[in-house]
């Protein structure tokens, strides 16, 4: 995230996320929206919905109107601001598609500070390696 002004974040992302389009194409072109639900402080300013297709599952987490948090040098706030907000994920192994890191949830409501720690934004597979 040092070189966040260089445009190396937009494209990491960008193939990332198509690579992980390539090996599940059904749950990206069919997969069902839901919504999760999302409690605490901060609620208003994230965005976070499943989609899910035959065994697939993809969430993703997504802050809205964020800027306020941002100090001018960093493209992310501090986790920390997300103290109380949680998403309610289903339960399981889940892998973050654009960082690469993985965590098991075994409750339902997961703190967006332990899932945007690493990077602003999360897009998460249930079940991958």
């Amino acid at each position: 995230l040092e070189n966040w002004r260089t445009g190396q974040i937009k494209q990491r992302v960008i193939t990332r996320l198509l690579e992980d389009r390539a090996t599940a194409s059904a749950l990206y072109a069919d997969g069902d929206y839901r919504p999760l639900p999302v409690t605490g402080e901060h609620a208003p300013h994230v965005i976070a919905f499943l989609r899910e297709h035959g065994d697939g599952r993809l969430a993703v987490i997504v802050p809205r109107l964020w800027s306020r948090f941002i100090p001018n040098d960093r493209p992310q706030p501090d986790p920390r601001i997300w103290s109380d907000t949680a998403v309610t994920l289903p339960e399981g192994h889940w892998t973050n598609v654009i960082t690469g890191g993985s965590m098991d949830l075994m409750k339902a409501e997961q703190h967006l500070s332990e899932i945007l720690t690493a990077f602003p934004v999360a897009v998460l597979r249930l079940g991958t390696a």
